[in-house]
């Protein structure tokens, strides 16, 4: 019975998958944390992270652009949510996404549309 679930699971086809990721106080506390380790404020930890963060989203595209913006605002707010949505292009299975052997993470946009925000 168990091959037989796990047989199953790995034909399930994901054709959307949305999560949402709420933050109310870890921003805040994991700058407080860093700020501490790295003998610096929070506030100039949380400058430091907002400009790289503002670099790679006027420098990169796409999903890591997005990605970049999301984090920027969750940063500069210190709360709030992350919604990542996946969409399945090609109806893969999850057993043929552990069998393609995707070595590198641009090469699973080929397969799956990506999308991330943030939302206050």
């Amino acid at each position: 019975p168990e091959k037989r679930l796990v047989k199953l699971a790995l034909d399930i086809i994901p054709e959307y998958i949305n999560l949402s990721i709420v933050d109310k106080k870890v921003v805040s506390m994991a700058l407080k944390d860093f700020a501490k380790k790295k003998g610096k404020t929070p506030d100039e930890i949380k400058k430091e992270l907002l400009e790289g963060l503002d670099k790679v989203r006027k420098k990169e595209e796409g999903i890591l652009k997005e990605v970049a913006e999301a984090l920027y605002h969750l940063v500069k707010n210190e709360r709030g949510q992350l919604i990542l949505e996946i969409t399945n292009k090609y109806e893969m299975s999850i057993k043929d996404l552990l069998e393609s052997n995707i070595k590198d993470p641009k090469d699973f946009l080929k397969y799956f549309d990506i999308k991330i925000r943030y939302r206050e």
